[in-house]
Order: structure tokens, then C-alpha cells, then sequence
């Protein structure tokens, strides 16, 4: 809606509730003059009278009185907007977060630039890690992905990541791009955790694909995305934490078909259901950021 008609509707509403053209100047701290013009070209624009005028008062007509009464509820609602809006600006206090490695570039990057500029006064404090149990009692706001012991915290369902299986270029140019699942058993495998473990794809359907040992491995996903960006060999990683290389072409995902098994994604903290303002706002846009990701990903499955 244009400003102007917001301030249309807010001289009429306001000429209503004082009962006359110079009360309600003096409450909007312009000029009688100007209150006049601004119902003028509100009932020209209207094509009806909303005032029966007088030397002595203003009564409202039939029309104006079903349009102040449709009016006024929905400008309260807009004052009421714009107020919320306004505290939650000059919000003030600490925020600790942690967040799982994987996930945490591209979300810490949405953080910084869209986030942290709306709320100027609040103090964010990271950590990133993927220990899960009682350090996340030290923290206000904690994002785990898969199954976390939680005692005495309380969760909330952020939605769904799934991981999928890339490689760079170079390596299917030296290796060759698998077409089947079988295909996998004669390539390179990154793993984390370590080369030891076996490796093994949990799939959607509940089935389960063995492969071959890694002959690489990290403890931390930032060092198994550089492996794979480099052509060591295969890695299975969120979308979401990838999805500026699957842009870029510096990964490749492989079997798109071959849909591995989801991890929900879960917020903890120990407040219940009295969440504090300066909590419930960051996880909201966190919220947001991870329906957006999976929004993303089933885009690029389908197109």
C-alpha cells in the first residue's frame, strides 16, 4: 500500500476517534488546512462523502461509518506492525550459538549479511562444534543434525538435510563418473571419521550400500570439502554446505537418483516454551534459511 494512502487512512481514522478537523491536527501536529485536503482526496478517491460537515460539527455518513469501522482494525494492526518492528530493532542482550561444522559457512554467511545488520544491538556469540550432550547447556540456541541425546533441553524440528554425492571434475575426468550404484565400488572414497571405519550409504529406502575403505579422511568437513574440491575421490556432504560449489561447477553430484537417507535437523535450548525475544528471532531466521536450502535442492533435483 503507498504511503500516502497510509497516511490517508491514518487522518481519517484519527478525525473520527478526536471528533473534529483541528483535534485531530493538532494530535497529527500539521495543519487544519492539510487535514482538509487529505480527506478531500481520500473521498475523491473513494467517489463517496465521509463526512456530513457543518459550521459547528462533522458527523459521519452511512459510507463512512462502514469504512472507519473496516479502517481502524486494520491500522491498529499496521501501528502495532510498525511498533514491534521498532523493539525489535533496539533489541538488546547476548546470543550464544552453536552450530554443527558442516553446515555452519554457509549459514554463518547468511547470518552476517542479512541477520546481524537487522539487529545492530545484540551480541552474537559462535561456536562450532559438533559435540552434542551437555555443552550445549552452555549455550542459548544449539543447531545438531541427526540423532542427539537431550536431556533437559527443549527441541525444535528445524526440517530435514540430506546428504548427496559429489566429486570434482578433475577426478571424473581421471576416474570416470559413476552411472550405478555398483559403479561406486571401483572409485576413491573420502570419509569422516577415519580411513579405518568402514564405509557404508544409508539410503531413503531403508536399504544400505557398502563400499569401499576411504583413502582419505577428516575429523572436520572443511578439510573433506578441500579434499574434494582437489579430485581426491568422492565425498558425501549436505547440500546446503555445498551448494556454492555445485554453482560454481567445482563439484559435481553424482547419482541424483540415489537418494541417501535425511537427518533431521533439530534447535535445542532450555527455555521451553518461553522463549526469550532475542532467542526466538535467530532461530526463526535460521528456520527460514533451512526451508529455504531444501527448497533449493528439490529445484535442482527436478529441474
Amino acid at each position: 500500500m503507498p504511503h500516502d494512502r497510509i497516511e490517508g487512512l491514518t487522518v481519517f481514522v484519527r478525525v473520527v476517534e478526536t471528533g473534529s478537523f483541528s483535534n485531530a491536527a493538532r494530535l497529527l501536529n500539521i495543519t487544519p488546512s492539510a487535514i482538509s485536503r487529505s480527506i478531500a482526496r481520500l473521498e475523491k478517491r473513494l467517489s463517496t462523502r465521509l463526512f456530513q460537515r457543518s459550521t459547528r460539527s462533522i458527523d459521519l455518513t452511512h459510507a463512512g461509518e462502514a469504512y472507519f469501522e473496516r479502517i481502524s482494525p486494520v491500522l491498529r494492526e499496521i501501528e502495532a506492525a510498525d511498533a514491534e518492528i521498532g523493539c525489535i530493532r533496539t533489541m538488546r542482550g547476548r546470543v550464544r550459538l552453536s552450530l554443527p561444522c558442516e553446515i555452519a559457512p554457509p549459514l554463518l554467511d547468511r547470518i552476517t549479511t542479512a541477520f546481524v545488520p537487522l539487529f545492530p544491538q545484540l551480541q552474537l556469540e559462535v561456536s562450532i562444534n559438533d559435540r552434542h550432550g551437555h555443552g550445549d547447556h552452555n549455550v542459548d540456541l544449539a543447531i545438531r543434525a541427526g540423532p542427539v541425546e537431550s536431556a533437559g533441553l527443549h527441541e525444535h524440528d528445524l526440517g530435514q538435510m540430506t546428504p548427496i554425492m559429489v566429486a570434482a571434475p578433475a577426478y571424473l575426468d581421471r576416474m570416470g563418473r559413476p552411472a550405478t550404484p555398483d559403479d561406486l565400488q571401483a572409485h576413491d572414497h573420502l570419509s569422516h571419521g577415519g580411513c579405518d571405519l568402514p564405509q557404508a550409504i544409508d539410503l531413503a529406502d531403508g536399504s544400505r550400500l557398502q563400499l569401499p575403505r576411504a583413502g582419505f579422511s577428516a575429523h572436520d568437513w572443511g578439510t573433506l570439502l578441500i579434499a574434494a574440491r582437489n579430485g581426491l575421490g568422492i565425498a558425501r556432504m549436505m547440500h546446503w554446505a555445498i551448494r556454492d560449489d555445485l554453482g560454481a561447477g567445482r563439484l559435481v553430484q553424482l547419482l541424483p537418483d540415489v537418494r541417501m537417507r535425511s537427518l533431521p535437523l533439530r534447535a535445542y535450548h532450555a527455555h521451553g516454551r518461553s522463549v526469550p525475544q532475542r532467542i526466538g528471532v535467530l532461530l526463526n531466521f535460521i528456520e527460514e534459511q533451512v526451508r529455504e536450502s531444501e527448497m533449493a535442492r528439490h529445484d535442482r533435483r527436478s529441474g
